[in-house]
């Protein structure tokens, strides 16, 4: 990996750019790479991030931030990819290797430069050393004064590296070229002597002794006027010389040196894939782009369509990268799987969810509805120049809704589909991609293969082209392997093809895939068996992408035995690994692999699905359990042999699995029923929901309910579709359709009430309670809790009665009856003391704290409310600590104390933050009321 600290903070990898954390995050991130291999303590730690004012949840939020990260950058805890993070004692330590930080390479170069006598070489490495510099230390994260605190030296120390480059380069007779930069830095650093010798003597070498000795007097005249002060020695004695025209001034014979390159990362969102390496070809296609681009005068739509494989995400990747710096607001992409075999294609509005989340809109404000999606999205557009990757297109209905508005956007399209919708309606530009020339398709051979390879065996290599069909995917596929075989001719490779497709003419039709599947063969047939087989059984992942840990329950095989067949397909191009630990099919690849796999027996067709189901659902219950201990309706059967779950460290890690595999989840739902499992379909939605709530992906968890309740009414499971009832309506509660809302809850309660389940109809009055109390009618709140305390008291379970007393007592405040709710939420108070259940504890002390708010008495409140803080903070619970924050402040509002209030509501600011969910709206608007 690549940290970059020397500007804003970055962390590259081959496969791109990652995503990091909000800016605490990030800033953590700096601030143990500065110290790489050494442990930072807590205490500083907690007092750089905070600026010496830490919060008392401060050591909760850095923890929180430690396990993002980690869970970013070393997601299975291994060191794979060359970084860990590390408990030290009382402190966290960064492990990776110094090289890989900007910081310690630019420190590094500049102690080589200054052990190197040769000024040719002193300045590439000085010049190298000083190309790491994008801007300030930690420019996106850091205050001047923590930039102070931690970077003491490293600007002095670029500053003289830059002097000892520039009288380097001097030496190296380039004066002429170094005056421009000479005298800009002049202007910037007017007291630093070192650039007024090298901008003097630069001058006096070009002939320019009158403007040299110019340069002096301005200093001196700034030194006077300034500081005070006369030059030094050294700048009167060099004046003196040039004064004089000293011969010892002129240059030594000149060696040229390169300049340097400094590349600037474009601006975020910077979305798009990495380029294609060894990318050749297309200067036709290329040329129609560049025309596009240059004849847009508003928003301009190009249209890339083709056969799969033909290379159109590849072109459209790689010509997005050429221009990406003409786009200064950013580039957004997306794979809209429109022809992914596994998978159904994106919705729009997904899509569009995720594209407002990469342009920084906050998640309290992205709509659900899809008309309000796409008019929020090109407001948010408005005025940028931006540049929209949409990549596989279904058809011109999916892409529709993804176009900006306004001037200043292009939009590149790639799709199996010749949009000729979009042509018509839109305009678009359309682009036809086709196969590669020969001369093409030898070009992409020669990059991978070498020249010399081609030129000794030059009709072998026409052949293999022809045996592909000169579609790049196969060639590219055909490369890798003969890459990996460079002894064996390539005549011999020829007829290893050549005997493969004779095997596969059954499959004979008019799509062109059928002319790559004897490529595909062979590099199949090239794999150890262990290897072929997992490639046959990837087919039946319903994708987007599978981790190493999900790949070995599929093939049933343990972790690190997976990870190396993995490789295996890896370096055979037949998967991709996009992010480290993450694999990906291609779709014609996948098809392919489908096809292989329809051979296999129906047992193992049967067992793979079911032990990636178990891995899925046993790993999502446990992290669901975590995150919110309850009652277990679920009752799971052990997982079958082979499935092996992940286990889950705490909450957080809970939490960042599921927002790690949330799109694979997403998929997992329907693919679940539609393989067979409907079993598994209502207990996946299940596990989802506490995550889909906390984050506040309300409609997301309408869907995932809809499809569940669907499944469980094809078996006609009425337990499960009585829990999807009942969490269809909780989703439906949280998004204020509140009368579906209610038709939901009354048909969960009825089947609950066929099946004979006392607890499950009392958390159905439960629900209908907090329905009531969100519309304001509170008598009917109170109704509904009340009958369910009477039907938890008939079944003895403390638990459960202790939860109904909380909610009684709260329906009673909301209702100005304190006295009555103090009574009942005390009640509950007792029982979940005895019962030892702290996330019960705290709810009924935030119960308590309401009734006291209304009695009132705000001290009381206040105490309340900041026990229950305490008791959420230890079970890790941050949506409720955040949440009871939130009225703690208002207490503390009322009580006169704005200031204090303020303090509370930005903790609760930082943890709804953490957890991007929209009530961090509620907390802006009271912040904002209170500002001074």
């Amino acid at each position: 990996m690549d940290f970059r600290l020397l500007g804003p903070i970055e962390v590259w990898h081959a496969d791109g750019q990652f995503t990091l954390g909000r800016r605490a995050q990030r800033c953590l991130l700096g601030l143990l790479l500065l110290d790489t291999g050494r442990a930072v303590p807590v205490s500083r730690l907690l007092s750089l991030l905070w600026d010496d004012d830490p919060p008392d949840n401060a050591r909760g939020v850095l923890h929180s931030h430690v396990a993002r990260l980690r869970g970013t950058l070393d997601p299975d805890r291994s060191g794979a990819r060359g970084f860990r993070l590390l408990r030290r004692g009382d402190g966290y330590l960064a492990e990776t290797d110094p090289g890989a930080v900007d910081v310690h390479r630019f420190r590094e170069r500049v102690g080589q430069a200054r052990r190197t006598a040769d000024p040719g070489d002193r300045t590439r490495l000085l010049r190298e050393a000083l190309s790491y510099w994008r801007g300030p230390l930690l420019a996106d994260v850091a205050t001047e004064r923590m930039r102070d605190r931690v970077g003491l030296g490293l600007e002095e120390l670029r500053l003289s590296a830059l002097e000892s480059c520039l009288e380097a380069e001097l030496d190296c007779g380039r004066h002429r070229e170094l005056l421009p930069e000479l005298a800009d830095l002049v202007r910037q650093h007017p007291v630093r002597e070192k650039l007024i010798r090298a901008y003097m003597l630069a001058l006096y070498r070009d002939g320019r002794r009158p403007d040299a000795l110019a340069v002096y007097r301005s200093a001196h005249a700034h030194f006077g006027r300034e500081l005070g002060l006369e030059p030094t020695v050294e700048l009167r004695r060099l004046h003196e010389m040039i004064l004089g025209g000293d011969a010892s001034l002129h240059p030594r014979a000149p060696e040229p040196a390169a300049p340097a390159v400094v590349r600037v990362r474009p601006p975020v969102p910077a979305q798009l894939p990495p380029d294609v390496p060894r990318f050749v070809g297309r200067a036709a296609e290329v040329a129609r782009l560049d025309a596009v681009l240059a004849e847009a005068g508003s928003m301009a739509v190009a249209c890339l369509s083709g056969t799969a494989g033909v290379g159109k995400t590849a072109l459209a990747v790689h010509w997005a990268h050429q221009v990406r710096d003409r786009f200064p607001g950013g580039q957004l992409y997306v794979n809209l799987r429109g022809f992914d075999p596994g998978a159904a294609p994106v919705d729009p509005a997904d899509a569009l969810r995720r594209f407002l989340g990469a342009l920084n809109t906050p998640p309290e404000r992205i709509p659900q509805d899809l008309d309000a999606l796409v008019g929020l999205y090109r407001s948010v557009l408005a005025g940028r120049r931006v540049l929209v990757v949409l990549d596989n297109a279904r058809d011109a209905e999916q892409v529709r809704p993804l176009l900006p508005g306004g001037a200043g956007c292009l939009v590149v399209v790639t799709s199996r589909d010749p949009l000729a919708g979009l042509v018509a309606a839109e305009g678009a530009q359309p682009l036809t991609i086709g196969l590669l020339s020969p001369g093409e398709a030898r070009q992409m051979l020669a990059a991978r293969l070498g020249e010399s390879r081609l030129a000794a065996e030059g009709d072998a290599a026409d052949e293999l082209i022809a045996l592909c069909a000169r579609l790049p995917l196969a060639l590219a596929v055909l490369a890798a392997r003969a890459a990996t075989a460079p002894d064996l001719p390539l005549a011999g490779l020829v007829a290893q093809v050549r005997g493969a497709r004779a095997e596969l003419d059954p499959f004979a039709g008019e799509d062109r895939a059928t002319d790559v599947r004897g490529v595909f063969s062979w590099s199949y047939r090239t794999l150890g068996t262990p290897a072929a087989r997992l490639f046959r059984l990837l087919a039946l992942h319903p994708g987007p992408e599978i981790s190493t840990r999900a790949a070995a329950a599929l093939a049933g095989l343990p972790h690190g035995r997976a990870r190396e067949l993995l490789a295996e397909l890896a370096a055979a191009h037949l998967v991709a690994e996009h992010v480290p630990g993450r694999f990906g099919l291609h779709d014609l690849l996948r098809a392919y692999s489908k096809e292989l796999a329809a051979r296999d027996g129906a047992a193992e067709r049967r067992a793979a699905p079911h032990r990636l189901l178990d891995h899925y659902l046993h790993t999502a219950h446990a992290a669901a359990m975590l995150i919110n201990p309850r009652p277990d309706p679920l009752r799971l059967s052990p997982p079958v042999p082979g499935a092996s779950p992940e286990p889950h460290v705490d909450y957080e890690d809970a939490m960042t699995w599921f927002a790690v595999e949330r799109p694979v989840l997403q998929a997992m739902v329907p693919w679940s029923a539609e393989t067979g499992f409907p079993a598994h379909t209502w207990r996946l939605a299940w596990t989802m929901v506490d995550f889909l709530d906390r984050r506040g992906f309300w409609d997301e968890w309408a869907k995932t309910e809809t499809v569940a309740l669907d499944a469980a009414r094809r078996v006609a499971d009425r337990a499960g579709q009585a829990l999807c009832h009942r969490d269809l309506a909780s989703a439906y509660t949280q998004m204020k359709m509140f009368p579906a809302a209610e038709a939901d809850l009354r048909a969960a309660l009825e089947l609950f009430t066929e099946l004979g389940d006392v607890r499950g109809q009392a958390g159905c009055y439960n629900n209908l309670g907090w329905l009531y109390g969100v519309q304001d009618r509170y008598q009917e709140a109170l109704e509904n809790a009340e009958q369910a305390l009477h039907l938890v008291r008939l079944i003895d379970d403390p638990v459960e009665e202790a939860r109904a007393l909380n909610s009684v007592g709260q329906s009673h405040a909301l209702l100005g009856e304190p006295e009555h709710a103090i009574h009942y939420c005390g009640e509950a108070l007792l029982l979940f003391e005895r019962t030892g259940d702290p996330h019960g504890q705290a709810a009924t002390l935030d119960g308590l704290g309401l009734a006291y708010q209304k009695l009132p008495d705000l001290a009381q409140a206040a105490s309340c409310y900041e026990r229950a803080v305490d008791l959420f903070r230890k079970v890790g619970e941050r949506y409720f600590e955040a949440d009871t924050l939130v009225r703690l402040g208002d207490v503390l509002r009322d009580a006169g104390d704005d200031s204090g209030a303020r303090r509370v509501w930005r903790q609760a600011l930082d943890a709804f933050e953490e957890l991007d969910h929209p009530d961090m709206a509620l907390v802006h608007e009271r912040l904002a009321a209170t500002a001074v």
